[in-house]
Order: structure tokens, then C-alpha cells, then sequence
């Protein structure tokens, strides 16, 4: 004899099963958040030091090429209106609207940079060395972060007056 099917059995999940798996995703979203936002700022750092060290590089080998001096200003503040993230000019260092690019396909306030000594330029003479009165004992230091975090920090540091260039990450980046 076969058994019937009660037509009143209805198939799926209940309230409380659901709820369970809801509660499961969001346990594991919250245990991976921070870990996905630090790869995240990790990545922006790593790129942005990239390209700054790739800026200074360039502006080095065209002032050898050319043999005029290049200059490479960088600025935090948002000079250019269209993209208020880590900016560069290849020439002349002022502000205009025209000559400033910024670093990468970054959204605009996700990176902070700061430049030592303070001046935030890096000149180049005719050889793509530091002139003696524009570098200090120091060298010259990029320092990059993400703007919501004091780590990871990445840098571009030039050591010597030949315009010696080296990429640096945590401690060895002045904070």
C-alpha cells in the first residue's frame, strides 16, 4: 500500500533556520572586515610608493637626458580641484590647474603624504643629482600612509646627493 502525500506539507525553510545562516554570514563578514580593509590599505600604500618612486626616477633620467634641471613638487592639499589626492607637476613647481597629475587611479583622500624636509620638491641639476643646498644630511623622504590609518607606511627615500633612490616600508619610514 503506498502512503499519500498530505497535501498541507509544505517544503522550505523556517524563520528561525533562516535567521540562523543570516547570523553565521554576518559572524563571518565581521571576523574578515578588518583584514579586507587592511589588505585594501595596503594595496593603495604600496602602489602609491610605487609611482612616486617612478616619478622621481623619471624626472631624474629626463634631467640627464635633457641636461636641464627637473623639479618634482608634491602636494596633499588638494590643489587641483578634479583630484585632491597625492599630486605631482613635471614643470614648473606652481600651482595651476594645468600641470598637476594625480598618483595613480586612487579616490581622492585615501592617502596622506608627507615629504622631509618639509618643502615637499625634489630638484634634479643637469647630471640627476641633489644640488648640495637643496639636501640635508638626512636625504630626502616620501612618507606614504592611508589617510584613515598611521600604517602600513611606505616610503621613498633618497639617500645620497647622486640621487640615490631606495623604497622603504615601516620602520623605515620616519612617521
Amino acid at each position: 500500500m503506498r502512503k499519500r502525500k498530505s497535501k498541507n506539507s509544505i517544503a522550505g525553510f523556517t524563520l528561525i533556520e533562516m535567521l540562523v545562516v543570516v547570523l553565521m554570514i554576518a559572524v563571518m563578514f565581521a571576523i574578515a572586515s578588518p583584514s579586507w580593509i587592511a589588505f585594501i590599505n595596503n594595496q593603495r600604500v604600496s602602489t602609491a610608493r610605487g609611482q612616486v618612486f617612478e616619478v622621481l626616477r623619471s624626472a631624474q633620467a629626463e634631467a640627464k637626458r635633457t641636461k636641464l634641471s627637473r623639479e618634482v613638487c608634491f602636494d596633499n592639499n588638494g590643489n587641483d580641484p578634479r583630484a585632491a589626492t597625492v599630486q605631482y607637476p613635471i614643470t614648473p613647481c606652481a600651482p595651476t590647474l594645468n600641470n598637476w597629475r594625480s598618483i595613480g587611479n586612487l579616490k581622492a583622500g585615501t592617502i596622506r603624504l608627507q615629504t622631509a624636509p618639509a618643502t615637499g620638491r625634489v630638484i634634479f641639476d643637469t647630471e640627476g643629482n641633489i644640488p648640495p643646498a637643496f639636501f640635508t644630511a638626512a636625504g630626502y623622504t616620501i612618507t606614504i600612509t592611508p589617510k584613515s590609518a598611521p600604517s602600513p607606511r611606505r616610503c621613498v627615500i633618497i639617500r645620497t646627493l647622486l640621487g640615490a633612490m631606495t623604497e622603504g616600508s615601516g620602520n623605515d619610514c620616519p612617521t
